[in-house]
């Protein structure tokens, strides 16, 4: 019969999290490699140049939401 630490490994492991880091971090950006969260596809998809210019001029940054309504 495998031990809790077994099963807790085996859960780990299936997990559908990327590669990432836990030790050494400084910044939540050195957490994951943005390579292994989203495709380059997906990426090139996204548009960012009127924010990266809004937030260089020093400006807010408005990022579209929609708040989710809850399922009846």
């Amino acid at each position: 019969m495998p031990t809790k630490e077994d099963l807790d490994k085996a859960a780990e492991e299936r997990r559908l999290l990327p590669p990432h880091k836990t030790e050494g971090i400084t910044c939540p950006s050195e957490v994951y490699n943005l390579g292994d969260v989203v495709s380059k596809e997906e990426l090139d998809h996204v548009w960012v140049q009127d924010w990266y210019k809004e937030a260089k001029a020093g400006n807010v940054i408005y990022v579209p939401y929609a708040p989710q309504t809850p399922a009846h």
